[in-house]
């Protein structure tokens, strides 16, 4: 029938999921669509307070007077608590991540809305302001399965700080924890502990500070996956039997004291389920500490599970023993690997250095299950071509390696690198290199 209202007719169900592809502002004027739409956002059980519901006005960056900004920012506040009294019903979600909001007001006045949200028992929180410091009442919403921090502050400055716990005594039914960029005060030593016993994704980035002593400590039995990106002085997985993706990159080095054992031995004994691992940045000198590139150790095959491995940023510069150590360390422990992924860091002009042309030719391990070899940014140096001659040489079953040559190879360069790649002796008798 012509001029029929069809959207006031939907089920209550089909509006509800359509609120919640609204920005909150917009879900709010819905009210205007029909009596059966009046008021209707105000049982959503997620609510969004974000960039896109209110922004905060900075007269310094902005440009406004500090009359006007003041002003437009109380808006805002009164906005936000008139959100929070209308709402009614069970929130489940809840995002608070207003960017410059704590640039215009206190801690304690951004803790009011926290304190609404423990009658809430909500299932969902992220809170996205920068250097606002938590209140321990966050560690009281017992009933969250997913957490999303960032870059808020874990304590004020003149509190003692050693650690940050998430543990089950609280977070008993925490399934995802993401940790962003969460300021640390820059104390001797600083412990992230994680005994959650249903967590399955964690993610870690940019925690800390690069003078801390980071150690982190993971106890979770039912963890599958996990992404570090940061500085850390110990990683250690104590129960973690289903963990089936790593992925970790340390930004920059930290001298650490040499404990007696190895880091390598110690990493992978944690991991027994790991199917997919990625690593990159310092993680190379961090694992070679306490080996002293022994071979004798009683570790082959501990990484029985892994079937894709990626090395980023593997230097095979003269002083680069490390990274082509733990790279086929982590290789020849891998008895089932299928895949693998080197990307190859620039690294400046020096002689070869031929004790790490020794580690590439005496490196144990048959790759027997190698099926794909990618290799990234390769120029051709010797040791470069050491390194693809002797995977080549150990994987009978190899079917292709695919070869992208660097932007700082020539034309030239390009050929005699081509060359030399073809006249490489293979194990297997059906690889094909292709070459980009």
């Amino acid at each position: 029938m012509r001029g029929a209202d069809r959207i006031s007719g939907l089920p209550g169900s089909v509006m509800d999921h359509i609120l919640t592809f609204l920005p909150l502002r917009e879900a709010a004027r819905t009210s205007v669509l029909s009596r059966e739409w009046r008021n209707r956002w105000v049982d959503m059980p997620a609510l969004a307070l974000d960039d896109k519901f209110g922004k905060v006005v900075e007269p310094v960056s902005g440009g406004a007077s500090p009359e006007l900004a003041s002003a437009a920012n109380c808006k805002l506040m009164l906005d936000v608590f008139e959100v929070l009294s209308r709402h009614r019903g069970h929130l489940k979600e809840f995002s608070l991540s207003i960017p410059g909001l704590r640039s215009s007001f206190r801690d304690h006045q951004i803790d009011t809305i926290i304190n609404f949200l423990d009658r809430q028992h909500v299932e969902s929180l992220a809170i996205g302001i920068k250097d606002y410091v938590l209140p321990r009442l966050v560690y009281s919403f017992t009933r969250l399965r997913k957490l999303n921090l960032c870059g808020c502050k874990l304590t004020s400055s003149n509190v003692a700080f050693d650690s940050a716990a998430f543990d089950s005594a609280v977070f008993a039914e925490l399934d995802v924890l993401e940790l962003r960029d969460l300021a640390v005060p820059q104390v001797g030593e600083a412990c992230f502990s994680f005994n959650c016993p249903l967590l399955s994704a964690l993610t870690m980035e940019g925690c800390g500070h690069r003078t801390n002593k980071i150690i982190i400590v993971i106890e979770a039995p039912r963890l599958e996956y996990f992404r570090l990106v940061g500085s850390f002085s110990l990683l250690e997985f104590k129960h973690t039997p289903l963990l089936k993706t790593v992925d970790i990159h340390r930004d920059f080095s930290i001298n650490i004291q040499d404990k007696g054992y190895s880091n390598l031995l110690n990493f992978t004994a944690g991991l027994p389920a790991v199917e997919h691992l990625s690593i990159s940045g310092h993680i190379y000198n961090y694992l070679k500490i306490g080996s002293k590139y022994a071979a004798k150790c009683s570790w082959w095959q501990r990484l029985l599970n892994l079937k894709n491995l990626r090395l980023n940023a593997v230097s095979l510069g003269s002083s680069a023993t490390a990274y082509v150590w733990c790279a086929f360390s982590l290789m020849n422990i891998s008895a089932g690997l299928t895949e693998l992924t080197i990307d190859i860091a620039k690294q400046q002009e020096s002689d070869p250095a031929e004790q790490i042309v020794k580690v590439i030719s005496m490196s144990r391990g048959m790759y027997s299950k190698l099926k794909r070899v990618k290799v990234n940014q390769f120029c051709g140096t010797r040791l470069e071509m050491a390194f693809i001659q002797r995977l080549l040489t150990v994987s009978p079953a190899l079917d292709k390696m695919e070869i992208e040559l660097s932007d700082r190879c020539g034309d030239e360069d390009q050929r005699s690198v081509f060359k030399k790649l073809l006249e490489l002796t293979r194990a297997s008798t059906t690889a094909q290199i292709w070459i980009k």
